[in-house]
């Protein structure tokens, strides 16, 4: 027993190590190859431009001409709700470096804190060295701080539920995490937010339906041909018919069991899209999964869904698969041990 134990835990440790390599590898890519090119270059600009015209942030056109101007990239208008420019602008008034390095820094600490609960076995930096955070790091993405927001929305924080707001497609399965004074609470944090962009950016406000609307034509035409190599969810891989039969899938295994980490996995095969780097919390769910898992079935699915965020850069159809099948070890991991 004891060194099948100690197996199991040397191959989850290779795996997250092999995270931290996979991490240390792209973002001395990004820092030798042009940091300006990460994704973080769009909410930095959009940071910038919150102090002096937001709704240019909603502009494809101007925005595209901004971002040239400032870094020699033209990029895609800011996609998220003009809330998020409250969280932009305090890194428009840094240069890029230190801004990247700040928000890396600052969303990494979040996700730790977060996730200690659950980090009783392994040392805590690497609840934020997984696959998919190490992504959401070099990028310079959401991955991680969303993934914070989901952590605390299933520790009955509604206020964290309320911010998850900014991912709407994301977030909307803690929403049932949530009692009456804590779905009050939500409420009045997402309404609240809402109010502060109103308040402050009105403009981007007005802006931003048309924008939304934009960005959604864009990936149905398939313009952003990188998301072929990034997107996990059915929908694209699978079309509209897959994407249901998968989420049909995911729905029946909730009902079996409904936690942080099953919701978390579910999520992807529910949602209408996400990307490698929104994994953070799932990744994180079938590595700690790895540690006791017994069932070799079992190990491998974990394994596999543990490793999506770069499988998938072979094709989208691979995550979903893959997804389903962690979720189905996950599920079904009490009652098997149990005799159930």
């Amino acid at each position: 027993m004891g060194r099948q134990y100690d197996w199991r835990l040397c191959v989850v440790f290779a795996l997250w190590l092999g995270g931290v390599a996979y991490a240390c590898w792209s973002v001395g890519f990004t820092f030798f190859d042009a940091v300006e090119k990460s994704d973080f270059a769009i909410f930095w600009l959009s940071g910038k431009l919150a102090w002096t015209n937001p709704a240019t942030a909603y502009d494809p056109v101007a925005f595209a001409a901004f971002a040239l101007k400032e870094t020699g990239i033209a990029r895609a208008a800011l996609p998220y709700p003009p809330h998020f420019l409250l969280l932009a602008a305090p890194f428009g008034l840094l240069s890029f470096v230190p801004a990247f390095l700040v928000w890396n820094g600052l969303s990494a600490a979040l996700f730790a804190w977060a996730a200690k609960p659950f980090m009783v076995r392994l040392p805590l930096p690497l609840a934020f060295l997984t696959p998919a955070a190490c992504v959401s790091l070099a990028l310079g993405q959401t991955g991680l701080l969303i993934g914070a927001l989901w952590l605390l929305a299933f520790r009955r924080h509604g206020w964290a539920v309320g911010l998850l707001t900014l991912k709407p497609h994301i977030g909307f399965l803690s929403a049932f995490t949530l009692n009456g004074r804590r779905f009050l609470l939500a409420s009045l944090t997402a309404i609240g937010a809402l109010g502060l962009a109103a308040l402050f950016f009105p403009s981007a406000l007005a802006a931003y339906p048309a924008a939304f609307a934009n960005h959604f034509s864009r990936l149905e035409t398939g313009h952003y041909a990188i998301w072929n190599f990034m997107v996990v969810t059915p929908q694209q891989g699978y079309g509209i018919v897959g994407w249901a039969a998968f989420a049909i899938a995911a729905i029946l295994m909730l009902l079996r069991r409904f936690d942080v980490f099953t919701a978390a996995t579910a999520t992807f095969l529910i949602a209408p899209y996400g990307l490698h780097y929104d994994l953070t919390v799932a990744c994180l769910g079938m590595g700690l999964g790895m540690i006791d898992e017994r069932r070799p079935w079992a190990l491998a699915a974990l394994t596999f869904g543990f490793l999506v965020p770069f499988i998938v850069i072979l094709g989208t159809w691979f995550a979903p698969p893959l997804l389903l099948a962690a979720l189905f070890a996950q599920v079904t991991e009490i009652k098997e041990r149990s005799g159930g």
